[in-house]
């Protein structure tokens, strides 16, 4: 103790010296004259000086005990433990955050002694400058940054068009019709000179029409104008991605009513279908589905078959074991370039249901099979995107009158496929 009472005495005296010296070069350097009168009042700023020093020598004596701990001025000698970056700190508001070491060292010696107060005293710092982080203090001063990229809500992917189905594009008639060849000549064998039986090809026609499908989304022009991201690609976007699901979950299941197209499970004759009970999904059941096609005589070697399932569908798949207790499909299988059952490609969404009630079993889900390029898309025209400042539409005042801007979306198109036995599908698992 006494050791450290002569160092901050000699500094004391080594601060007066240095301070007599700066004044005494200053009235050489003046020529002042060294009259009673000025060396009076060069006395007394000196003692103004020197009790400045001792404040703050008393200050950072202060500031010392109040963190003091053991072992603190070894760690600040090596350069660890700082007191300046401590007061920086403590200006700024934010020990934890400034000086990191230095509070966490404080703040553990003061919990091993139990000096909850000076713990408390600690914390309370940080708390009563002016911050960012709390409004009233500072925070209104400083405006938050907005980033231009848009963090997307989680939605489905359109599947139909991965999977290979045919979209035919800019049809203009009120209805677009296929020709389709139903029947094939018939051959005989018979007696030489014998005449053959007359036969005839047959001919149908499958035939599609639009079915409108539209959106309406209302922004406000000073949403337009000042935001960013930009509100109008945000829309544009959200709409194209929302048309393209809508048209897909149809193109699966469309009703054939209420202005839905008839979708694929909705076919109706010549439609394959597997049945697992209700039950689970099986290796065997999954077996049955390209092979109820081949007996159908519809799998051909240049077709896009694929398998589609609800998500819930495909973790039963992937764990389904022989008798050995070994997984049929190994985690190899699902690498991106080898993702495929019984060597067809699968892909999974979740417009595929998995909450149908079948035969007293609920949440039994759909799982789709076939040859993808036999699916077509129609779509009359294009997906035409209208922007309006003012209207007159049947739900309410003018846009312009509003100060809004009216997106509004309309697609006209239908599907079909041109075999209904190119196709499998299953809606009664519980898998």
């Amino acid at each position: 103790m006494a050791q450290e009472s002569a160092t901050a005495e000699a500094k004391k005296l080594k601060a007066q010296e240095a301070v007599q010296g700066m004044i005494d070069e200053k009235l050489e350097e003046s020529g002042i004259a060294k009259t009673p009168e000025a060396l009076d009042a060069l006395k007394k700023n000196q003692e103004e000086m020197t009790l400045k020093l001792e404040a703050w020598e008393k200050s950072m004596s202060s500031m010392r005990s109040k963190f003091a701990l053991p072992g603190a001025e070894e760690e600040a000698k090596k350069g660890k433990f700082s007191y300046g970056r401590l007061a920086g700190a403590l200006k700024r508001g934010n020990l934890a955050k400034y000086a990191p070491y230095e509070y966490d060292l404080i703040k553990e010696y003061h919990k091993v002694a139990g000096e909850e107060s000076e713990l408390a005293e600690l914390d309370a710092m940080t708390k009563t400058s002016q911050q960012l982080g709390v409004d009233t203090t500072g925070g209104y001063l400083v405006g938050p940054e907005i980033s231009s990229e848009l963090i997307e809500n989680l939605r489905d992917r359109p599947l139909l068009s991965k999977l290979g189905a045919r979209v035919i594009s800019g049809i203009k008639g009120g209805e677009f019709r296929m020709p389709k060849k139903t029947g094939s000549a018939t051959m005989y064998h018979v007696a030489e000179g014998a005449a053959p039986t007359e036969s005839n090809l047959t001919f149908g026609q499958v035939t599609m029409r639009p079915h409108v499908v539209k959106a309406l989304v209302r922004v406000s022009d000073n949403l337009n104008l000042l935001s960013n991201p930009d509100i109008e690609a945000i829309v544009r976007d959200d709409i194209t991605l929302g048309m393209a699901l809508s048209m897909d979950l149809k193109g699966f299941r469309g009703s054939g009513s209420s202005s839905e197209p008839t979708g694929l499970v909705n076919l109706g004759t010549g439609l394959n279908s597997v049945s697992c009970g209700p039950g689970a999904i099986t290796l065997a059941k999954l077996h049955e589905f390209p092979a109820t096609i081949e007996q159908d005589l519809a799998l051909k070697e240049d077709g896009s078959y694929a398998y589609v399932f609800n998500p819930r569908t495909i973790d039963v798949v992937r764990q389904l074991k022989d008798s050995y207790g070994r997984y049929h499909f190994r985690p190899d299988t699902y690498a991106e370039q080898k993702m495929t059952i019984l060597g067809h490609p699968f892909y999974t969404s979740n417009q595929v249901p998995k909450n149908l009630t079948v035969g007293g079993t609920s949440n039994c889900a759909e799982i789709y099979f076939g040859n993808w390029k036999e699916f077509i898309i129609g779509i009359w025209g294009t997906l035409r995107f209208k922007v309006f400042d003012q209207a007159n539409l049947a739900s309410g005042a003018a846009a312009g009158l509003l100060d809004e801007l009216w997106f509004y979306v309309v697609a006209e198109y239908d599907v079909m496929v041109r075999h209904n036995e190119s196709f499998a599908i299953c809606t009664d698992t519980s898998s």
